[in-house]
């Protein structure tokens, strides 16, 4: 069959920037059949037209300088609010702020302790697997929990798959705080930890308490039918746009409700539906590891998608995960404890 090959006015290069060979090869591929075409020079163009740089010389000249200054730290902004350039000591002491919480974060002595920690953590989970085989766990689950290399990797090779410990300026904020994040997508657990993920999810998913995203709660809410809550004629505002003097008597209503019966009747507070919105600070350090785990346990015994064995050897990796996770910040490393 016939190839033909054409290139945008647009694209094609200005004849100042070319040498007359490029610019006849240029010519020669816009059109013509695949038996005339020579590979290596069309390699070659390609090559030529892939290095153009889209910056001028002053744009590089200054995002080099940036690149080498030391003084300074650039990272995204949390909420995926653009570039953010911080001052190196601020940025310093805005994370070791946070490791210095010890209810959290324990600062281990040296890199030895961790590998021998993280090297213990990977033999617990090859014994998990050594006495679960069979129903239990399939063939691809042990593949896919423990990496296939971990006993050939020597301490150097553990030492450099330890996550660093960064922030992300919350710059939305008053004062400006970083969100903690450890990537640790090269970690050796985490291939433990993304096989209970995928577990999970099916789990998760079946919660009514739990919102995939955004779309999901504004769907949630075009289906709920808030007709019987909330009569046409009983607004939270009168019609000269003040706040109505009663509001506040029915939320002294449904605040007296809540201090006496664990329910609230609708019809007994004016029949008003009432929407909040809650925000916890620092959730994922917040929930501690034991409660974290039972709650997990609690919920797939409930849901039943799970047989029990299956389930304890969840739980199993689960807690081999969630107390051996290390990351380092400088030369120090750390271990979240909660």
């Amino acid at each position: 069959y016939r190839v033909n090959f054409s290139i945008k006015q647009y694209q094609s290069p200005l004849h100042s920037q070319v040498d007359s060979t490029n610019l006849n090869r240029y010519n020669h591929y816009t059109t013509c059949d695949p038996a005339a075409i020579d590979q290596q020079p069309q390699v070659e163009w390609f090559r030529w037209r892939k290095s153009r740089n889209n910056l001028s010389r002053a744009h590089r000249q200054a995002l080099n300088q940036l690149r080498n200054n030391s003084t300074i730290v650039i990272k995204p902004a949390d909420k995926n609010l653009g570039a953010v350039i911080m001052d190196r000591d601020w940025y310093e002491e805005e994370c070791r702020s946070q490791l210095s919480d010890f209810k959290f974060y324990s600062r281990m002595s040296n890199s030895d302790d961790a590998v021998n920690l993280l090297i213990q953590a990977l033999f617990q989970l090859k014994s998990i697997l050594d006495h679960n085989t069979g129903f239990c766990l399939s063939v691809h689950d042990k593949k896919s929990i423990l990496p296939s290399k971990f006993q050939s990797m020597n301490d150097c090779d553990l030492v450099k798959l330890i996550p660093e410990f960064y922030i992300l300026p919350k710059i939305h904020k008053t004062p400006v705080k970083g969100r903690p994040i450890v990537a640790s997508h090269s970690y050796p657990l985490s291939c433990a930890a993304r096989w209970l993920d995928r577990k999970l999810q099916p789990v998760v998913k079946s919660l009514d308490t739990v919102l995939l995203d955004s779309a999901s709660l504004v769907r949630t809410l075009e289906q709920l039918d808030l007709s019987r809550f909330c009569p046409s004629h009983s607004a939270s505002h009168n019609d000269s746009g003040q706040h109505d003097s009663n509001d506040s008597i029915h939320s002294a209503n449904i605040h007296h409700s809540l201090q006496v019966n664990n329910s609230v009747d609708i019809n007994s507070v004016a029949r008003k539906l009432w929407l909040f919105t809650a925000d916890v600070t620092s959730l994922y350090t917040c929930i501690p590891h034991h409660d974290g785990i039972e709650a997990t346990y609690q919920v797939l015994l409930s849901k039943r998608i799970y047989s029990p064995p299956q389930i304890d050897v969840m739980i199993q990796v689960m807690r081999v995960v969630l107390f051996n996770n290390i990351f380092h910040f400088g030369n120090n490393m750390y271990l979240q404890v909660h």
